[in-house]
């Protein structure tokens, strides 16, 4: 649901696509690129534009220090496409269409994400039912500057 006008801007390939959402990947614009990428999964309400609209932006500064970031673009059309899905069905996807692929794609044992708003209580969601199943699923999950 991102605006062309948002992302003509910026170099930005979809890495996933359905009819209820996408995942957005912004490659890494530093020389010297982190070996882990930063899912971003922000509000499902509030549009990504603030997140990347300027050079200020939270991509811009991960893009910068060498991260791949990987936005979850949640709702596709509108928000209401999402409607009946419950914080079970957004936190599997999540998990299945990004985590568990990226994971394996960059051959790591973990990797950043970070939740904003409604992303964030998605995120600690996710967690927490893998917990549930694995005591150490949260090793998943990595600081994002260490």
């Amino acid at each position: 649901m991102l605006d062309s006008l948002f992302y003509n801007y910026s170099k930005v390939d979809n890495y996933y696509q359905d009819n209820y959402f996408n995942i957005w990947k912004f490659p890494a614009i530093a020389q010297k690129k982190q070996k882990r990428p930063i899912i971003l999964n922000y509000s499902i309400m509030t549009r990504a534009y603030g997140t990347f609209g300027n050079e200020d932006s939270f991509i811009h500064y991960f893009n910068r220090h060498g991260f791949d970031v990987y936005l979850m673009d949640w709702g596709k059309d509108h928000v209401f496409s999402l409607s009946g899905w419950s914080l079970d069905d957004l936190s599997n996807a999540l998990e299945t269409k990004a985590v568990i692929p990226l994971l394996k794609e960059y051959k790591v044992d973990s990797l950043n994400i970070f939740g904003i708003c409604i992303g964030g209580l998605i995120t600690s969601h996710m967690i927490n039912k893998g917990l549930k199943k694995d005591k150490n699923y949260a090793k998943k999950f990595t600081s994002i500057f260490k």
